[in-house]
């Protein structure tokens, strides 16, 4: 079945001149960035407030056209269902632009981003307003947009979003790229490296990632929100969990997650909460994500190419291998060793410490993170013969304001997952991957890179990977002394929880054969 893909009409996102708080618009800028906009070389992501924290969708496409003697700058979008359903509520209504001058050295102005806001800088932008007007119809773009949209129509159509199908769309694509790179690099396909030698040097010396502007591959702020974006977009999943970048990362964090009354009043005085900072401070650690490649590899990918396509070819590469790390650590991670084993610990075991490593450090006694094994046993020989109840036990396990908190999901390993499928789904029933499925109620999220036996309930905001302010660097070089070239990707980083008491999983599940 076709995703239906959820869009606007052409909305107004920026006019030129003085702004509300007076700052300056100028029209050349509208102009530059709705001719070089290309989402195909570099896509806008759309950030609530301008915080770099869960990605609302992007832009899809840019035109300016002049209204009265004013440059607006127009754009059609693609939203996410959480800035659906938030737009439903009344927020996130108006788009304020990030402009970035001499974008990537080209000497023009790019679309650098999209901020979702309650108040607007510029005037003029189009109220985004969700229309439940009209059907959906599978396989036809739904679109939704302004009260003022350019392209003015009587019915929108109901958004269907779903995570779910654009996940595993993201997964084929690098499964299938991976595949490609396979073959090309089997003995059989093998080229002449030497009649190619002075082209392979020439590219690989002219590489460059499209977010790391600074001299040898030091990100600033800016480059590492634009690296952020793209690790978003290489998976869906990132979207929805939380990145932090901070100075010190003993700082204390005051998290909203944290339920509790803050409002009140009492005689004579002012009614006030404490804010308590939160307890779950990460493990940081050097982490070092490379890919490398033997010149003959490289010669393969490279032929025929343009310096242009060979460096997004690469960096595309690079992106997902950098995304399936951090969720195969996030998800995997038991420690920090002084050097790591690949080989003994396939899945990072030994990179850094975890999510589940997180929960089990601040609940030593237990209660959330259960330690006794269980057994997985359809025909109720053993410990749970469902998945529902398993979950049901979790949510009981977890403090009382958050059992019933809509975030929550069920986190489950594909082997358990499937061992369940098989049983109570009947052929047929929820096959299709555009359809939602739950457990005891929730949704489910199940990704390749969780253990097989994994179950665990929480919300995915709380799963948290900070980041050291100006230590990322990302750069391509010679490894002389291994005679490959390689793409590098550094940072001090590491996994932590919002709220340990929001997460609750089984620590070992054995599924009855």
């Amino acid at each position: 079945m076709v995703n239906p893909e959820v869009t606007t009409g052409w909305v107004c996102i920026a006019s030129s001149g003085i702004t509300v708080t007076e700052r300056e618009i100028k029209a050349e800028w509208l102009t530059e960035m709705a001719a070089t906009y290309n989402p195909d070389y570099y896509t806008a992501t759309m950030w609530p407030e301008h915080k770099r924290s869960e990605a609302m969708g992007h832009v899809k496409a840019l035109k300016v056209a002049v209204e009265n003697g004013v440059t607006k700058l127009f754009a059609i979008l693609k939203p996410t269902l959480s800035l659906i359903e938030k737009n439903k509520a009344g927020q996130l209504c108006f788009c304020s632009i990030e402009p970035q001058p001499d974008f990537a050295k080209t000497g023009k102005t790019y679309l650098f981003g999209l901020g979702l806001t309650d108040t607007p800088d510029s005037t003029g932008t189009t109220a985004l307003k969700f229309s439940t007007q009209g059907a959906a119809q599978r396989g036809v773009s739904i679109q939704w947009a302004g009260n003022n949209v350019e392209q003015k129509s009587d019915a929108f159509f109901s958004a269907l979003a779903q995570e779910s199908k654009a996940l595993s769309q993201s997964l084929k694509g690098a499964q299938a790229t991976l595949a490609d790179m396979a073959k090309q690099f089997s003995t059989d396909n093998a080229i002449n490296l030497e009649t190619t030698k002075m082209d392979i040097n020439a590219t690989a010396r002219n590489f460059s990632f499209s977010f790391a502007t600074k001299e040898r591959g030091y990100l600033d702020p800016i480059a590492s929100a634009a690296l952020m974006s793209a690790l978003v977009q290489a998976s869906p999943l990132l979207s929805r969990i939380k990145f932090l970048h901070v100075d010190e990362p003993s700082t204390a964090q005051f998290d909203g997650l944290k339920p509790g009354l803050r409002t009140g009043r009492r005689i004579g005085e002012r009614f006030g909460v404490k804010a308590n900072a939160g307890c779950a401070l990460p493990v940081m650690v050097d982490m070092d994500s490379g890919t490398e490649f033997r010149w003959s590899e490289l010669s393969q990918i490279t032929a025929g190419m343009t310096q242009e396509q060979v460096n997004t070819a690469l960096e595309g590469l690079m992106m997902v291998a950098v995304t399936e790390d951090i969720l195969r650590i996030g998800f995997h991670g038991i420690t920090a060793a002084d050097e790591t084993d690949p080989v003994a610990w396939p899945n990072g075991e030994d990179v850094a410490p975890g999510w589940h490593q997180a929960a089990k450090e601040a609940d030593k006694a237990g209660e959330r993170v259960l330690l006794d094994p269980v057994t997985f046993d359809v025909k109720g020989g053993s410990d749970y013969a469902d998945l529902d109840t398993m979950a049901y036990h979790l949510v009981d396990k977890l403090p009382e304001a958050y059992r019933n908190d809509p975030r929550l999901v069920v986190l489950v390993g594909g082997e358990l997952l499937r061992a369940h499928k098989k049983v109570y789904i009947k052929p047929g029933q929820i096959r299709d991957k555009d359809q939602h499925m739950k457990i005891a109620d929730m949704p489910v999220v199940s990704n390749q890179n969780m253990p097989n036996n994994y179950f665990a309930v929480t919300f995915l905001e709380n799963l948290r990977v900070t980041t050291m302010n100006n230590t990322e660097r990302a750069l391509g070089l010679d490894v002389g002394e291994r005679k490959v070239w390689a793409m590098r990707y550094y940072r001090h980083s590491g996994y932590s929880l919002g709220e340990p008491k929001a997460y609750a999983g089984f620590d070992i599940v054995s599924i009855a054969k």
